[in-house]
């Protein structure tokens, strides 16, 4: 399954579900599974691989065990651990700046220019960038004069996974006395 993960990455990109590939080189079974047993996996968050005829060996599900409509499928737990990790990246290019407007529009335009080659490359819904992603950073946006006097910097991050301008956000607050990420919320909107 790590092999069709990678694979399916490069084809098709993080966004894309690791599900209904071919395997090949699996030894048929005895037991194969019906439509009602699988259903009932489904439930379960259990991903089966399945053997339909003239295509053999396939994978059958991108499900977690997670029990919510927004964090229920692989591919959006993935892409959500994946922009986590690469604006945590992006962070470390403005971590010694000082915690003003400067820095705050130099941050938000790489995590803004991050997040439209993203959903370019079809990793967000909507048909306008303001269906698919929203970056917030600032005073009244996405934090407070006490957080800037605190030492924090809160960015904070909607993107439309599933459907256009359903949102799923990704708060990232940094300490910027220290450069480190200091606290990470994701909810929805």
């Amino acid at each position: 399954m790590a092999g069709v993960y990678c694979a399916t990455d490069a084809s098709r990109g993080i966004w894309e579900a690791p599900a209904n590939v071919v395997l090949s080189g699996i030894s048929d079974v005895t037991e194969r599974l019906n439509d009602d047993e699988q259903g009932a996996m489904n439930q379960q968050g259990i991903n089966a691989i399945r053997y339909f005829n003239h295509r053999g060996f396939v994978v059958w599900g991108a499900r977690t065990l997670k029990n919510d409509d927004n964090w229920r499928y692989i591919p959006v737990r993935r892409l959500f651990n994946s922009a986590e990790r690469d604006i945590k990246q992006t962070m470390q290019s403005v971590v010694f700046e000082p915690n003003n407007a400067i820095t705050w529009m130099k941050f938000k335009g790489q995590t803004y220019n991050w997040l439209r080659q993203l959903w370019l490359n079809g990793g967000l819904r909507g048909t306008q960038e303001d269906q698919a992603f929203k970056v917030l950073l600032g005073v009244g946006e996405s934090m407070s004069e006490a957080d800037i006097r605190a030492g924090k910097m809160i960015i904070r991050i909607s993107l439309a996974v599933l459907i256009p301008a359903e949102f799923i956000e990704l708060n990232l607050t940094f300490d910027t006395r220290t450069g480190t990420p200091a606290k990470l919320n994701r909810g929805n909107i």
